[in-house]
């Protein structure tokens, strides 16, 4: 890339000096209207080159040494052009068949996992009430008398927190199994473009007794010694279910940045939307712990 360069700005540097030589020429053989339309041209694309081609056409004979100086810049440039434009592609076909940086790619475009809401931190029970009139009547009292009233014992508040024991949302059928209902093969690759983007024909088997609308998946691409040269995540969606209930269905998948020599393509389930708004794996619900009123 260096030697392009050099030879850039020397190409640069011999045209403007062939540039100036030809605006030189022009005025010392009396032809002053050239000179001025060859520095007013300088400024403007694609107008200048033509000014000096006609110039050097109809005054050969005092411009061909400048002429030969542009020639060879012009050649200069080419070969500079042609140089850099290799380099330039060979740095890309090396970025593109670079698994690592492919994989940190897809790690920042890939969408954000799903949390669960936390819920907020429970109340804390407010402190007892003083009532003033038992102050009072504890103060008249003899000192033998005021002693502290007992307080109510452990089993007594363990069995008024038993008693009213809090109620757990349900989960359906197909969300409590610790698996995913959906299973994905892929039977076909298809053949790959300029763009990196390949499409994947997969084969859905949904076990659970719901349909599957959404689903987020993870592509990993080996070649065909079983090495893996990159992952991505992707959300594939449809304008209706992608699997029904307790049904085997083929979808194809838009795979985005896959390498050169990838020939197997695995796909794993990571999260489930269902038709009816559900999810896999199921957000559990945050219990908060009940507040226990103190007797007075």
């Amino acid at each position: 890339m260096t030697f392009a360069v050099v030879v850039l700005a020397l190409a640069s540097m011999a045209s403007l000096v062939a540039w100036i030589w030809l605006i030189t020429i022009a005025f010392k053989n009396g032809q002053q209207s050239w000179g001025i339309a060859l520095i007013v041209t300088a400024f403007i694309p694609f107008v200048g080159p033509f000014v000096a081609l006609a110039f050097i056409i109809k005054y050969w004979g005092i411009a061909r040494k400048p002429a030969f100086v542009l020639l060879g810049s012009l050649c200069m440039a080419g070969i500079g052009s042609l140089v850099l434009t290799n380099h330039l592609r060979s740095m890309a076909q090396e970025l593109a068949e670079n698994s690592e940086l492919q994989i940190a790619i897809q790690q920042a475009q890939a969408a954000p996992d799903e949390r669960p809401p936390t819920a907020p931190d429970a109340p804390s029970p407010p402190p007892p009430s003083v009532d003033p009139y038992r102050l009072a009547s504890s103060a008249s009292r003899p000192a033998s008398l005021n002693q502290p009233e007992p307080q109510p014992s452990a089993a007594v508040e363990n069995r008024t927190v038993s008693e009213s024991p809090p109620t757990l949302p349900t989960i359906p059928p197909a969300l409590d199994n610790g698996t995913s209902p959906l299973a994905i093969d892929t039977l076909r690759l298809g053949e790959a473009n300029p763009n990196q983007m390949r499409s994947v024909l997969a084969q859905g088997r949904n076990t659970g007794n719901l349909a599957i609308r959404e689903a987020r998946l993870a592509l990993s691409y080996f070649n065909d010694r079983g090495l893996r040269l990159g992952r991505w995540i992707t959300v594939h969606s449809e304008s209706t279910n992608i699997v029904p209930a307790m049904t085997t269905n083929q979808f194809t998948i838009q795979a985005f940045f896959v390498p050169r020599f990838t020939k197997e393509v695995r796909i794993e389930v990571e999260s489930i939307r269902f038709a009816n708004g559900e999810r896999w794996p199921p957000i559990d619900p945050t219990l908060v712990k009940p507040v226990v009123a103190t007797p007075p």
